[in-house]
C-alpha cells in the first residue's frame, strides 16, 4: 500500500492524487472517493498497472499533518519580530 495526497479538485468534478512513493499523480472522479474525503485527506492506496485498484482514507495521517501544520504556522506568526536592522 502506498500514501497519497488529495491535492485538489481540477475541472468537470475530477480528483488529483499525489502518490508518494511513486511520484505520480492520479485523476479520478471525485465520486470514487470515500466519504469525508476533501482537498488535504491521505489516503491508503493500491496501484496496480497504473491504476488505483483501492483506495481507503488514512485519518491518523491526515490528522497528523494539520496538527503539524498548525503548529509551523503558529510558530511562524508568533516570531513577529525580524532580525534584520532597519537603516
Amino acid at each position: 500500500m502506498d500514501s497519497a495526497y488529495y491535492d485538489r479538485m481540477s475541472g468537470n468534478n475530477q480528483a488529483v492524487l499525489l502518490v508518494e512513493s511513486i511520484q505520480k499523480e492520479f485523476i479520478l472522479p471525485a465520486t470514487s472517493l470515500p466519504s469525508g474525503s476533501k482537498p488535504g485527506s491521505w489516503f491508503h492506496v493500491t496501484v496496480q498497472n497504473d491504476t488505483i485498484t483501492s483506495i481507503k482514507i488514512d485519518e491518523a495521517k491526515t490528522s497528523a499533518m494539520k496538527d503539524d501544520i498548525q503548529s509551523r504556522l503558529a510558530r511562524l506568526q508568533s516570531n513577529k519580530k525580524s532580525r534584520f536592522k532597519r537603516r
